[in-house]
């Protein structure tokens, strides 16, 4: 299990950085923040 809430947390980061370099190109940052917002809910959700 711990293997599998590491590789959410490194999926987690990609998408991240990968969203980060659309927000550039689109100009949504409130979009894409509370996407990663989802995104690190989900991951603190399954750790605990």
């Amino acid at each position: 299990m711990e293997d599998e809430s590491v590789i959410l947390i490194v999926l987690g980061v990609i998408i991240g950085l990968f969203a980060n370099k659309i927000d550039r190109i689109a100009g949504n940052s409130k979009a894409l923040s509370l996407l990663n917002i989802i995104i690190l809910y989900g991951v603190l959700s399954k750790d605990i």
